[in-house]
């Protein structure tokens, strides 16, 4: 066991101390050390003796090769509480004084194939999204985005789809993608926390109904990056939205996970670490002392749980 101290900061210097005890049981993660994926599950026999293997049920869900399309709505507004010292510099005024490429697009179908798996999964299961392959409906925002981050490892990078919810007649993906904007080639960055997404595909008819990616309204939720000079953003709006809205709002499912839950699975693919127990700053203490270890202490500037930091 190891136990560290993260002390997370923010832009307002106010300051929290939390403990992390790596005590995660060995029967929870997998030899790749993420959440086991397996679509069985053991139970007790109805007759009480011995072991019987439940089977979920897996799905495939599909969007066939049509004519039919859908539009998209893209809204992207100025980041507020930041950035003063990045903006004091005039060509960097410009670089972010950005507005949406494409207000309106029309998609074809099959262009959101690309956010499905490649074979039949059970519900919350999560597969990879190959990163270029999403390209097409960030460049609606902007001429030059990327999917690799200029900051990172590419421990981060990529993106994750899971089947959230079922009825008889539709299906829902939810997404989690990593990717920035490059504003001024080589020079200025656009990195939004992430984005999230829901869409709703028809069963029976294999089009998307519904489409919705966006970046989460946090306190703090893009990271901007100008010859170096980085600072952390709010920006309280940047979306693509289609198809039927009201679906995304309230929907009754035969089958569901919540959003939250779902969403929290897909974020430890992104970022493993997240698996470990973290536990509060007295009970930190009191194991130092029973394992006789020391506490090992990093400060950190914003979130670790996205590419906003």
């Amino acid at each position: 066991m190891r136990i560290w101290t993260f002390v997370l900061g923010c832009s307002c210097g106010v300051f929290l101390c939390m403990g992390l005890a790596f005590a995660t049981p060995p029967s929870v993660v997998n030899k790749q050390g993420s959440a086991s994926s397996s679509s069985k599950r053991a139970g007790t026999h109805p007759s009480g003796q011995g072991t019987h293997v439940v089977r979920m049920k897996r799905y495939l869900p599909r969007i066939k090769s049509t004519r039919q399309s859908m539009t998209l709505y893209a809204s992207w507004t100025r980041f507020s509480k930041g950035g003063r010292n990045i903006l004091s510099r005039p060509e960097f005024q410009r670089a972010f004084s950005v507005k949406v490429r494409k207000k309106k697009r029309r998609y074809r179908m099959k262009s959101f194939a690309a956010f499905l798996p490649s074979r039949a999964v059970s519900m919350g299961q999560i597969w990879k999204i190959k990163p270029a392959s999403f390209l097409f409906l960030l460049r609606q925002f902007h001429s030059f985005p990327s999917v690799y981050l200029h900051h990172n490892n590419e421990d981060s990078n990529g993106a994750y789809g899971a089947v959230r919810a079922v009825s008889k007649r539709y299906i829902e993906i939810a997404l989690r993608l990593h990717a920035e904007f490059e504003l001024l080639r080589g020079r200025v960055y656009y990195t939004p926390a992430c984005f999230l997404g829901r869409m709703i595909l028809d069963r029976k008819h294999h089009t998307v109904v519904s489409f919705r990616l966006y970046v989460p309204n946090r306190t703090l939720n893009v990271d901007i990056n100008a010859d170096r000079m980085i600072d952390i953003v709010h920006v309280s709006r940047m979306e693509l939205v289609g198809g039927k809205r009201r679906m995304l709002r309230k929907f009754r499912w035969s089958k569901s996970l919540s959003e939250a839950r779902i969403q929290e699975r897909i974020k430890q693919k992104h970022y493993p670490y997240t698996q470990a127990k973290w536990v509060s700053w007295q009970k930190a203490v009191a194991l130092a002392k029973k394992y006789q270890k020391p506490i090992h202490m990093i400060v950190l500037f914003g979130r670790l749980d996205d590419e906003s930091c």
